[in-house]
């Protein structure tokens, strides 16, 4: 499998949350990917909910990501799994993963991105962008490493921190057509709004 051409909207979620009623209102409202992401849930319980995510995206034929957890992304038969600089190096993930299977990679300049492409991932996300409650101990990506990245990366590319609908056109005028969102899609009352919406924007 390969990651999807065109325009995409990745979803994230985080520890807390109802990953698996908020991945239902997501897939029901127009997402392309979905990424499984909760650094504090005990193995066991991850499993057992990356099973039931397994068999709802399957139904919505969208792609399954899996955060770090490559033993699990195994188990469940997720679409692949998404790495950073703390995880198992990609050259690692992709000899016990093989070829079917998509590894992403987390990169916030541009030595990493190029490591990255370099290693053999299928996509890098690219971020923060902007200021992330997600992620407060990062500073946004200066725009000359992010202009860098997109002029000289053959992957495809992922923006990814703070991104919102007031300034989702700026990450596209930098060249990205895919985007990932947290905080922007969880605090949208109108989530299926709220998508249809970034996807026109990035389709312009």
């Amino acid at each position: 499998m390969k990651f999807p051409q065109g325009v995409n909207i990745y979803a994230l979620s985080d520890s807390g949350f109802d990953h698996l009623g908020y991945f239902k209102q997501l897939l029901a409202g127009g997402v392309d990917i979905i990424q499984l992401r909760d650094k504090h849930m005990h193995d066991r319980d991850f499993y057992e909910l990356a099973l039931k995510l397994r068999k709802l995206v399957k139904r919505y034929k969208k792609i399954f990501i899996i955060n770090d957890r490559l033993h699990i992304s195994q188990a469940v038969d997720a679409d692949g799994i998404h790495l950073g600089e703390n995880d198992l190096p990609i050259s690692v993930a992709r000899k016990i993963l093989g070829k079917r299977k998509i590894i992403g990679y987390s990169a916030h300049n541009f030595s990493s991105a190029f490591n990255a492409w370099r290693e053999g991932a299928d996509y890098i996300s690219v971020g923060p962008m902007f200021k992330s409650p997600t992620k407060k101990y990062l500073e946004p990506i200066p725009v000359t490493e992010i202009q860098l990245i997109t002029q000289r990366i053959r992957l495809p590319l992922v923006a990814i921190g703070g991104i919102n609908l007031r300034n989702i056109i700026s990450v596209r005028n930098l060249g990205f057509r895919n985007v990932a969102l947290i905080s922007g899609l969880k605090r949208a009352r109108n989530k299926k709004e709220f998508i249809t919406k970034v996807r026109m924007i990035l389709e312009k």
